[in-house]
């Protein structure tokens, strides 16, 4: 079931609602892990995949971002993808 609401979270957008800065600290153990997840990649969406531009929509640092989304491979492979798709180029796990 947790695989099915992760790949629903990956793959169906909305109209952004815009995260908290403190829910990208959930464990991901969390219940709300995976919409927040959501949430943020619809406002990656919204940013055409701006790491930058999505960091700052949410109010949060570039690395703080980019240390969420590198947190989970799943989610990591998903963005560069778009990324990819896009002409941008693959970001970079530190």
């Amino acid at each position: 079931m947790k695989r099915l609401r992760l790949k629903i979270a990956l793959e169906i957008r909305q109209p952004a609602i815009v995260p908290q800065p403190a829910d990208l600290d959930l464990s991901p153990k969390s219940p709300d892990y995976l919409p927040t997840l959501a949430r943020v990649l619809d406002v990656l969406a919204e940013a055409n995949f701006s790491v930058r531009d999505a960091a700052a929509r949410i109010a949060i640092s570039t690395a703080k971002l980019s240390a969420y989304l590198s947190s989970d491979e799943k989610l990591w492979t998903f963005v560069n993808s778009n990324r990819e798709k896009l002409g941008l180029k693959k970001l970079i796990s530190s």
